[in-house]
């Protein structure tokens, strides 16, 4: 029982102590210009395979 009481505990405190970075990142800030671009033609690529399909079935 103690076990279990004493995991409930490490867990608590690690919920409300949480990460420790205290800076707040984006991670459109960190990519490169190049990644982007593949991203969009890829998000391109994929839209245009689906050919207007909405997941809807008519």
């Amino acid at each position: 029982m103690s076990r279990l009481f004493s995991l409930a505990l490490l867990v608590a405190a690690l919920t409300v102590t949480g990460c420790s970075s205290s800076d707040s990142t984006n991670i459109l800030e960190d990519a490169d210009q190049a990644a982007i671009d593949a991203y969009d033609a890829q998000a391109a690529a994929n839209e245009a395979a689906l050919n207007g399909y909405d997941g809807v079935e008519k």
